[in-house]
Protein backbone atom coordinates (compact mmCIF):
# COMPACT_ATOMS: atom_id res chain seq x y z
CA UNK A 1 0.00 0.00 0.00
CA UNK A 2 1.65 3.16 -1.04
CA UNK A 3 1.93 6.32 1.67
CA UNK A 4 -0.63 8.26 0.27
CA UNK A 5 -3.08 5.58 -0.17
CA UNK A 6 -2.25 3.98 3.73
CA UNK A 7 -2.93 7.40 5.15
CA UNK A 8 -5.99 8.85 3.46
CA UNK A 9 -7.44 5.18 4.22
CA UNK A 10 -6.63 6.28 8.45
CA UNK A 11 -8.74 9.60 7.51
CA UNK A 12 -11.51 7.24 5.89
CA UNK A 13 -11.81 5.70 9.18
CA UNK A 14 -11.64 9.24 11.11
CA UNK A 15 -14.73 10.57 8.81
CA UNK A 16 -16.80 7.51 10.06
CA UNK A 17 -16.69 10.10 13.70
CA UNK A 18 -20.44 11.28 13.87
CA UNK A 19 -20.45 15.30 14.54
CA UNK A 20 -21.40 16.56 18.21
CA UNK A 21 -24.19 18.71 18.94
CA UNK A 22 -21.71 21.87 17.89
CA UNK A 23 -22.00 20.97 14.84
CA UNK A 24 -23.86 23.90 13.56
CA UNK A 25 -21.12 25.94 13.88
CA UNK A 26 -18.65 23.54 11.76
CA UNK A 27 -19.30 25.76 8.55
CA UNK A 28 -18.56 28.80 10.65
CA UNK A 29 -14.70 27.59 11.44
CA UNK A 30 -14.15 26.00 8.18
CA UNK A 31 -11.00 28.08 5.75
CA UNK A 32 -10.20 27.02 2.54
CA UNK A 33 -8.99 28.92 -0.46
CA UNK A 34 -6.89 28.53 -3.74
CA UNK A 35 -3.81 30.28 -5.22
CA UNK A 36 -2.83 30.73 -8.63
CA UNK A 37 0.85 31.45 -9.23
CA UNK A 38 3.01 32.38 -12.02
CA UNK A 39 6.60 31.14 -11.74
CA UNK A 40 8.78 33.64 -13.35
CA UNK A 41 11.96 31.48 -13.30
CA UNK A 42 12.54 28.84 -16.33
CA UNK A 43 11.37 26.01 -14.86
CA UNK A 44 7.85 26.17 -14.66
CA UNK A 45 5.25 28.88 -15.90
CA UNK A 46 2.28 28.12 -13.40
CA UNK A 47 1.58 26.73 -9.59
CA UNK A 48 -1.85 26.31 -8.60
CA UNK A 49 -2.53 26.07 -4.79
CA UNK A 50 -5.55 24.78 -3.26
CA UNK A 51 -6.51 23.70 0.55
CA UNK A 52 -9.24 23.40 3.20
CA UNK A 53 -9.28 23.11 7.14
CA UNK A 54 -12.29 21.84 8.65
CA UNK A 55 -13.40 20.46 11.72
CA UNK A 56 -14.78 16.88 11.85
CA UNK A 57 -15.82 16.64 14.59
CA UNK A 58 -16.76 20.02 17.48
CA UNK A 59 -17.06 19.63 21.54
CA UNK A 60 -17.66 22.90 23.24
CA UNK A 61 -14.04 25.11 22.77
CA UNK A 62 -12.22 21.83 21.34
CA UNK A 63 -12.19 20.51 17.71
CA UNK A 64 -11.15 17.14 15.67
CA UNK A 65 -9.60 18.66 12.46
CA UNK A 66 -8.75 17.17 8.88
CA UNK A 67 -6.22 19.39 6.43
CA UNK A 68 -5.39 18.95 3.15
CA UNK A 69 -3.73 21.16 0.86
CA UNK A 70 -2.07 20.64 -2.45
CA UNK A 71 0.15 22.28 -5.31
CA UNK A 72 0.55 21.29 -9.10
CA UNK A 73 3.72 22.17 -10.75
CA UNK A 74 2.80 23.04 -14.64
CA UNK A 75 5.34 23.35 -16.88
CA UNK A 76 3.76 24.82 -19.94
CA UNK A 77 0.58 24.51 -21.22
CA UNK A 78 -0.96 23.99 -24.86
CA UNK A 79 -2.74 26.08 -26.62
CA UNK A 80 -2.84 28.22 -23.16
CA UNK A 81 -6.04 25.69 -22.37
CA UNK A 82 -4.62 22.29 -21.91
CA UNK A 83 -2.16 21.55 -18.90
CA UNK A 84 1.31 19.65 -19.03
CA UNK A 85 1.50 18.76 -15.33
CA UNK A 86 4.87 17.77 -13.97
CA UNK A 87 4.00 16.81 -10.30
CA UNK A 88 1.95 17.54 -7.17
CA UNK A 89 2.99 18.46 -3.77
CA UNK A 90 0.33 17.17 -0.99
CA UNK A 91 0.08 17.31 1.89
CA UNK A 92 -3.32 15.74 4.73
CA UNK A 93 -3.00 16.57 8.85
CA UNK A 94 -5.58 15.20 11.11
CA UNK A 95 -5.67 16.42 14.65
CA UNK A 96 -7.20 18.56 17.77
CA UNK A 97 -7.49 22.24 18.31
CA UNK A 98 -8.23 24.21 20.87
CA UNK A 99 -11.01 26.40 19.73
CA UNK A 100 -9.65 29.46 21.66
CA UNK A 101 -6.27 30.90 23.03
CA UNK A 102 -4.74 28.85 25.80
CA UNK A 103 -0.88 28.46 25.92
CA UNK A 104 0.36 32.16 26.14
CA UNK A 105 -2.62 33.86 24.34
CA UNK A 106 -1.87 31.14 21.40
CA UNK A 107 -3.84 28.26 19.92
CA UNK A 108 -2.31 25.05 20.60
CA UNK A 109 -2.87 22.10 18.49
CA UNK A 110 -1.55 18.63 17.95
CA UNK A 111 -1.59 16.95 15.20
CA UNK A 112 -0.11 13.92 12.52
CA UNK A 113 0.48 14.52 8.57
CA UNK A 114 1.56 13.34 5.76
CA UNK A 115 3.99 15.93 3.18
CA UNK A 116 4.40 14.37 -0.42
CA UNK A 117 5.50 14.56 -3.98
CA UNK A 118 4.29 12.65 -6.98
CA UNK A 119 5.34 12.29 -10.01
CA UNK A 120 2.61 13.50 -12.77
CA UNK A 121 3.30 11.03 -16.47
CA UNK A 122 6.60 10.11 -14.47
CA UNK A 123 7.61 7.15 -12.30
CA UNK A 124 8.84 9.04 -8.73
CA UNK A 125 7.37 9.39 -5.49
CA UNK A 126 8.16 10.68 -2.06
CA UNK A 127 6.33 11.29 1.44
CA UNK A 128 7.10 11.86 4.99
CA UNK A 129 4.85 10.65 8.04
CA UNK A 130 5.03 12.85 11.15
CA UNK A 131 3.50 13.40 14.25
CA UNK A 132 3.38 17.65 15.14
CA UNK A 133 2.65 20.21 17.94
CA UNK A 134 1.55 23.93 16.46
CA UNK A 135 0.96 27.04 17.61
CA UNK A 136 -0.19 29.95 15.94
CA UNK A 137 -2.33 33.59 17.17
CA UNK A 138 -6.03 33.42 17.69
CA UNK A 139 -6.83 35.70 14.80
CA UNK A 140 -4.74 33.51 11.95
CA UNK A 141 -8.00 32.12 11.00
CA UNK A 142 -10.07 35.26 10.90
CA UNK A 143 -11.66 34.27 14.02
CA UNK A 144 -12.60 38.26 14.69
CA UNK A 145 -13.74 38.81 11.37
CA UNK A 146 -11.57 41.88 10.79
CA UNK A 147 -8.19 43.22 9.89
CA UNK A 148 -5.32 41.42 11.85
CA UNK A 149 -1.20 42.33 11.91
CA UNK A 150 0.77 40.45 12.76
CA UNK A 151 -0.16 37.05 12.44
CA UNK A 152 1.44 33.20 12.06
CA UNK A 153 1.51 30.17 13.05
CA UNK A 154 4.09 27.51 13.58
CA UNK A 155 4.35 23.42 13.60
CA UNK A 156 6.97 21.21 14.43
CA UNK A 157 7.26 17.82 14.43
CA UNK A 158 9.11 14.07 14.43
CA UNK A 159 9.26 11.71 11.03
CA UNK A 160 8.05 7.87 12.52
CA UNK A 161 7.81 6.66 8.74
CA UNK A 162 9.04 7.51 4.94
CA UNK A 163 9.60 6.73 1.72
CA UNK A 164 11.42 7.71 -1.01
CA UNK A 165 13.28 10.12 1.20
CA UNK A 166 15.07 10.61 4.59
CA UNK A 167 13.84 12.76 6.80
CA UNK A 168 14.13 13.37 10.63
CA UNK A 169 12.09 16.19 11.33
CA UNK A 170 9.17 18.55 9.66
CA UNK A 171 9.18 22.54 10.49
CA UNK A 172 6.41 24.75 8.68
CA UNK A 173 4.67 28.29 9.60
CA UNK A 174 3.33 31.01 8.14
CA UNK A 175 3.47 34.95 9.17
CA UNK A 176 1.91 37.78 7.54
CA UNK A 177 1.82 41.60 8.87
CA UNK A 178 -0.19 44.05 7.26
CA UNK A 179 0.70 47.72 8.45
CA UNK A 180 -0.96 49.89 6.34
CA UNK A 181 -4.45 50.36 6.12
CA UNK A 182 -5.94 52.11 2.94
CA UNK A 183 -9.57 52.38 3.95
CA UNK A 184 -10.35 55.88 1.33
CA UNK A 185 -9.48 52.78 -1.51
CA UNK A 186 -12.02 50.50 -0.73
CA UNK A 187 -10.37 49.01 2.67
CA UNK A 188 -6.92 47.66 1.19
CA UNK A 189 -4.02 46.66 3.33
CA UNK A 190 -0.43 46.46 2.11
CA UNK A 191 1.78 44.42 3.92
CA UNK A 192 4.13 41.22 3.66
CA UNK A 193 3.05 37.70 3.63
CA UNK A 194 6.01 34.88 4.09
CA UNK A 195 6.06 30.83 4.70
CA UNK A 196 8.59 28.19 6.01
CA UNK A 197 8.55 24.82 4.56
CA UNK A 198 11.14 22.69 5.20
CA UNK A 199 12.44 19.20 5.97
CA UNK A 200 15.10 18.52 8.40
CA UNK A 201 17.72 15.51 6.63
CA UNK A 202 20.72 14.37 8.68
CA UNK A 203 21.04 17.19 10.80
CA UNK A 204 20.78 20.35 8.17
CA UNK A 205 17.49 22.12 7.70
CA UNK A 206 16.68 21.82 3.96
CA UNK A 207 13.72 24.92 3.78
CA UNK A 208 11.92 26.60 0.96
CA UNK A 209 11.67 30.39 2.44
CA UNK A 210 8.80 32.55 1.04
CA UNK A 211 8.60 36.16 1.43
CA UNK A 212 7.14 39.01 -0.21
CA UNK A 213 4.59 42.03 -0.44
CA UNK A 214 1.45 41.80 -0.62
CA UNK A 215 -1.81 43.98 -1.37
CA UNK A 216 -4.88 42.33 0.49
CA UNK A 217 -8.45 43.23 0.98
CA UNK A 218 -10.47 41.75 3.99
CA UNK A 219 -14.12 41.93 4.51
CA UNK A 220 -15.81 41.21 7.74
CA UNK A 221 -17.29 37.75 7.14
CA UNK A 222 -13.62 36.58 6.61
CA UNK A 223 -13.38 36.60 3.18
CA UNK A 224 -10.14 37.79 1.90
CA UNK A 225 -8.44 38.46 -1.92
CA UNK A 226 -4.52 38.75 -2.34
CA UNK A 227 -2.57 39.84 -4.68
CA UNK A 228 1.27 38.92 -4.09
CA UNK A 229 4.55 39.12 -5.62
CA UNK A 230 7.36 36.98 -3.97
CA UNK A 231 10.91 35.60 -3.86
CA UNK A 232 11.03 31.76 -2.88
CA UNK A 233 13.99 30.38 -2.15
CA UNK A 234 13.97 26.63 -2.55
CA UNK A 235 15.69 23.38 -0.86
CA UNK A 236 13.10 21.26 0.67
CA UNK A 237 13.50 17.91 -1.22
CA UNK A 238 9.18 17.86 -1.39
CA UNK A 239 9.03 21.42 -2.80
CA UNK A 240 9.07 22.58 -6.33
CA UNK A 241 13.23 22.15 -7.06
CA UNK A 242 14.59 25.73 -7.62
CA UNK A 243 13.99 29.62 -6.77
CA UNK A 244 11.94 31.63 -8.56
CA UNK A 245 10.05 35.06 -8.10
CA UNK A 246 6.46 33.99 -7.74
CA UNK A 247 3.52 36.67 -8.86
CA UNK A 248 -0.08 35.02 -7.87
CA UNK A 249 -3.34 36.13 -7.05
CA UNK A 250 -5.15 34.03 -3.64
CA UNK A 251 -8.68 33.98 -2.85
CA UNK A 252 -10.11 32.43 0.29
CA UNK A 253 -12.86 32.25 2.92
CA UNK A 254 -11.68 32.43 6.91
CA UNK A 255 -13.59 32.27 9.90
CA UNK A 256 -16.14 35.32 10.63
CA UNK A 257 -17.34 37.08 13.43
CA UNK A 258 -20.68 35.74 14.60
CA UNK A 259 -20.07 31.84 14.45
CA UNK A 260 -23.87 29.85 13.80
CA UNK A 261 -25.03 31.95 11.62
CA UNK A 262 -26.01 29.60 8.26
CA UNK A 263 -24.82 31.55 5.34
CA UNK A 264 -23.82 30.39 2.15
CA UNK A 265 -20.14 30.57 2.16
CA UNK A 266 -17.90 32.20 -0.49
CA UNK A 267 -15.49 28.86 -0.63
CA UNK A 268 -17.54 25.58 0.10
CA UNK A 269 -16.22 21.69 -1.08
CA UNK A 270 -15.69 18.27 -0.18
CA UNK A 271 -13.24 15.80 1.29
CA UNK A 272 -13.99 12.28 -0.45
CA UNK A 273 -12.08 9.18 0.35
CA UNK A 274 -12.87 5.37 -0.50
CA UNK A 275 -12.05 2.24 -2.07
CA UNK A 276 -13.24 -0.64 -4.44
CA UNK A 277 -12.76 -3.74 -6.19
CA UNK A 278 -9.75 -4.83 -7.18
CA UNK A 279 -7.92 -3.19 -4.26
CA UNK A 280 -8.84 0.65 -5.65
CA UNK A 281 -8.29 3.49 -3.90
CA UNK A 282 -10.49 6.94 -4.67
CA UNK A 283 -9.51 10.62 -3.61
CA UNK A 284 -11.18 13.88 -4.03
CA UNK A 285 -10.40 17.01 -3.03
CA UNK A 286 -13.34 19.37 -4.31
CA UNK A 287 -13.22 23.12 -4.27
CA UNK A 288 -16.14 25.77 -5.08
CA UNK A 289 -15.33 29.11 -5.23
CA UNK A 290 -17.93 31.74 -5.21
CA UNK A 291 -17.13 35.37 -5.48
CA UNK A 292 -19.17 38.54 -5.02
CA UNK A 293 -22.25 39.48 -6.90
CA UNK A 294 -22.01 42.21 -9.77
CA UNK A 295 -24.20 44.43 -11.34
CA UNK A 296 -26.59 42.81 -8.09
CA UNK A 297 -27.39 39.52 -9.71
CA UNK A 298 -24.54 38.12 -11.54
CA UNK A 299 -21.30 36.57 -10.12
CA UNK A 300 -18.46 34.25 -11.25
CA UNK A 301 -17.77 31.20 -10.16
CA UNK A 302 -14.51 28.50 -9.97
CA UNK A 303 -14.82 25.07 -9.38
CA UNK A 304 -12.58 22.71 -8.97
CA UNK A 305 -12.42 19.06 -8.42
CA UNK A 306 -9.50 16.62 -8.58
CA UNK A 307 -9.53 13.30 -8.28
CA UNK A 308 -7.16 10.18 -7.37
CA UNK A 309 -8.21 6.74 -8.58
CA UNK A 310 -5.49 3.69 -8.07
CA UNK A 311 -6.25 0.99 -10.71
CA UNK A 312 -4.00 -2.72 -10.46
CA UNK A 313 -2.04 -1.32 -14.19
CA UNK A 314 -2.18 2.30 -13.73
CA UNK A 315 -3.24 5.24 -11.43
CA UNK A 316 -5.58 8.02 -12.75
CA UNK A 317 -5.13 11.71 -11.67
CA UNK A 318 -7.71 13.94 -13.54
CA UNK A 319 -8.66 17.20 -12.96
CA UNK A 320 -12.13 18.76 -14.00
CA UNK A 321 -12.23 22.76 -14.21
CA UNK A 322 -15.71 24.48 -14.63
CA UNK A 323 -15.07 28.38 -14.76
CA UNK A 324 -18.96 30.38 -14.91
CA UNK A 325 -20.63 33.49 -14.77
CA UNK A 326 -23.79 32.47 -13.09
CA UNK A 327 -27.03 34.49 -12.38
CA UNK A 328 -29.42 32.75 -9.02
CA UNK A 329 -32.90 32.73 -10.11
CA UNK A 330 -35.18 32.01 -7.02
CA UNK A 331 -34.21 28.29 -6.50
CA UNK A 332 -31.83 27.61 -9.70
CA UNK A 333 -28.24 28.81 -10.97
CA UNK A 334 -28.84 29.78 -14.14
CA UNK A 335 -25.01 30.17 -15.92
CA UNK A 336 -22.40 30.15 -18.81
CA UNK A 337 -19.56 28.12 -18.50
CA UNK A 338 -15.81 27.27 -19.63
CA UNK A 339 -15.40 23.50 -18.80
CA UNK A 340 -11.80 21.64 -18.75
CA UNK A 341 -11.02 18.19 -18.45
CA UNK A 342 -7.65 16.45 -17.99
CA UNK A 343 -6.49 13.38 -16.86
CA UNK A 344 -2.72 12.34 -16.00
CA UNK A 345 -1.39 9.32 -15.00
CA UNK A 346 0.11 9.31 -11.24
CA UNK A 347 3.78 7.96 -10.64
CA UNK A 348 3.46 6.04 -14.07
CA UNK A 349 5.26 6.23 -17.33
CA UNK A 350 2.87 7.94 -19.88
CA UNK A 351 3.19 9.41 -23.46
CA UNK A 352 0.87 12.24 -23.14
CA UNK A 353 -2.42 13.50 -21.48
CA UNK A 354 -5.60 13.43 -22.15
CA UNK A 355 -7.77 16.78 -22.05
CA UNK A 356 -10.98 18.37 -23.88
CA UNK A 357 -12.50 22.01 -23.50
CA UNK A 358 -16.05 22.48 -23.88
CA UNK A 359 -18.07 26.10 -23.88
CA UNK A 360 -21.92 25.67 -22.48
CA UNK A 361 -24.81 26.92 -20.86
CA UNK A 362 -25.84 25.29 -17.68
CA UNK A 363 -28.91 25.33 -15.00
CA UNK A 364 -28.92 23.23 -11.32
CA UNK A 365 -30.83 23.75 -8.52
CA UNK A 366 -29.14 25.74 -5.71
CA UNK A 367 -28.49 22.57 -3.61
CA UNK A 368 -26.66 20.57 -6.08
CA UNK A 369 -23.31 20.86 -4.78
CA UNK A 370 -24.17 19.64 -1.48
CA UNK A 371 -23.52 17.23 0.97
CA UNK A 372 -25.50 16.39 3.56
CA UNK A 373 -28.89 18.14 4.77
CA UNK A 374 -29.66 20.46 7.58
CA UNK A 375 -33.56 20.19 7.03
CA UNK A 376 -35.20 17.02 6.19
CA UNK A 377 -36.78 16.75 2.34
CA UNK A 378 -40.48 17.62 1.14
CA UNK A 379 -43.38 15.17 1.26
CA UNK A 380 -42.04 13.32 -1.69
CA UNK A 381 -38.11 13.92 -1.42
CA UNK A 382 -35.76 16.68 -2.53
CA UNK A 383 -34.83 16.77 -5.90
CA UNK A 384 -31.95 18.22 -7.01
CA UNK A 385 -30.48 18.26 -10.65
CA UNK A 386 -28.14 19.91 -12.89
CA UNK A 387 -28.31 20.36 -16.94
CA UNK A 388 -25.70 21.70 -18.97
CA UNK A 389 -25.55 21.62 -22.85
CA UNK A 390 -22.92 23.36 -25.52
CA UNK A 391 -20.22 22.81 -28.08
CA UNK A 392 -17.00 21.33 -27.98
CA UNK A 393 -14.03 23.39 -28.53
CA UNK A 394 -11.06 20.88 -28.42
CA UNK A 395 -10.42 17.16 -27.60
CA UNK A 396 -8.31 14.73 -27.43
CA UNK A 397 -10.24 12.11 -28.86
CA UNK A 398 -10.69 13.13 -32.49
CA UNK A 399 -13.42 15.86 -32.11
CA UNK A 400 -16.13 13.21 -34.08
CA UNK A 401 -18.95 15.00 -32.09
CA UNK A 402 -19.01 18.50 -31.56
CA UNK A 403 -22.04 19.02 -29.18
CA UNK A 404 -21.45 17.77 -25.69
CA UNK A 405 -24.20 17.70 -22.82
CA UNK A 406 -23.73 16.84 -18.92
CA UNK A 407 -26.42 16.29 -16.83
CA UNK A 408 -27.46 14.60 -13.03
CA UNK A 409 -29.88 14.13 -10.68
CA UNK A 410 -29.98 13.26 -7.02
CA UNK A 411 -33.23 12.58 -5.34
CA UNK A 412 -33.52 12.06 -1.62
CA UNK A 413 -35.98 9.94 0.28
CA UNK A 414 -38.77 11.65 2.61
CA UNK A 415 -37.71 11.04 5.73
CA UNK A 416 -38.44 13.87 7.84
CA UNK A 417 -37.69 12.46 11.30
CA UNK A 418 -34.49 10.13 10.65
CA UNK A 419 -31.24 11.24 11.40
CA UNK A 420 -29.99 9.36 8.17
CA UNK A 421 -31.67 10.33 5.03
CA UNK A 422 -30.79 8.00 1.78
CA UNK A 423 -30.79 9.36 -1.68
CA UNK A 424 -30.28 8.15 -5.33
CA UNK A 425 -27.87 9.99 -8.04
CA UNK A 426 -26.93 9.83 -11.28
CA UNK A 427 -24.69 11.95 -13.77
CA UNK A 428 -23.82 11.36 -17.03
CA UNK A 429 -21.60 13.33 -19.79
CA UNK A 430 -21.46 12.53 -23.34
CA UNK A 431 -19.86 13.88 -26.57
CA UNK A 432 -16.85 12.90 -27.79
CA UNK A 433 -16.08 10.87 -24.75
CA UNK A 434 -18.95 9.61 -22.40
CA UNK A 435 -18.09 9.13 -18.52
CA UNK A 436 -21.44 8.04 -15.96
CA UNK A 437 -21.72 8.20 -12.55
CA UNK A 438 -24.71 6.15 -10.84
CA UNK A 439 -25.11 5.97 -6.89
CA UNK A 440 -26.88 5.05 -3.83
CA UNK A 441 -25.92 7.01 -0.56
CA UNK A 442 -27.19 7.79 2.37
CA UNK A 443 -26.55 11.60 4.06
CA UNK A 444 -26.07 12.21 7.61
CA UNK A 445 -26.54 15.88 9.23
CA UNK A 446 -24.94 18.90 7.21
CA UNK A 447 -21.35 17.27 6.28
CA UNK A 448 -21.49 13.78 5.85
CA UNK A 449 -22.21 11.56 3.04
CA UNK A 450 -21.71 7.53 2.73
CA UNK A 451 -21.98 6.46 -0.72
CA UNK A 452 -21.26 3.19 -3.21
CA UNK A 453 -21.01 4.11 -6.94
CA UNK A 454 -20.12 2.57 -9.71
CA UNK A 455 -17.82 4.79 -12.22
CA UNK A 456 -17.73 4.16 -15.99
CA UNK A 457 -15.54 6.51 -18.06
CA UNK A 458 -13.77 6.58 -21.39
CA UNK A 459 -11.27 8.64 -20.46
CA UNK A 460 -9.27 6.81 -18.19
CA UNK A 461 -5.75 5.11 -18.65
CA UNK A 462 -6.30 1.78 -17.52
CA UNK A 463 -7.90 -0.78 -19.24
CA UNK A 464 -10.80 -1.60 -16.63
CA UNK A 465 -13.04 1.75 -17.42
CA UNK A 466 -15.30 0.76 -14.56
CA UNK A 467 -15.35 1.14 -10.92
CA UNK A 468 -17.53 0.08 -8.37
CA UNK A 469 -16.42 2.22 -4.78
CA UNK A 470 -17.59 2.47 -1.49
CA UNK A 471 -17.00 6.85 -0.48
CA UNK A 472 -16.88 8.41 2.48
CA UNK A 473 -17.94 12.54 1.81
CA UNK A 474 -17.39 15.54 4.73
CA UNK A 475 -18.72 18.72 3.03
CA UNK A 476 -17.74 22.19 3.92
Amino acid sequence: MTPIRSTLACALLTLLVQSSPGAETEADRTTAGGRMIWDLADDLDLLGDVWADSPLAVWGQHELFLGAEARTAIERTEDGVAFDVRDVEYAFELGWRAGRAGLGGLVPSAFVGQRGLEQVDAVGSAAVRFAAFGLETPTYRGRDGGRRAPDWRLAAGVVFEETGIDADAVLRGDARVYPWDFDALGGFELGFEGRLDSLVVDGELLADVTLGPAVARQAADGRRQMIFLQYQRSRNPLGIGHSAVLLGYAYEQGRYEGAGRLRPPDVEGQFAVGGGDDDRFAATFHLLFDWPRFHREYRVSLELDGNVLTAPDTNELYYLWNLAIERPVDDYVLGVYYYHRSNHQLNSEDDGITSLNVLDFGVRTEGWHRVGYGTPPARWGELDSRVHAGVLLTSSFGEDRRWHLRAGVRWTAPLPNARIQPYLSAELEAGDVERYVWAVGAATGRAWDVRVEVRDDEQYFSTDSDAVLGLVRYGF
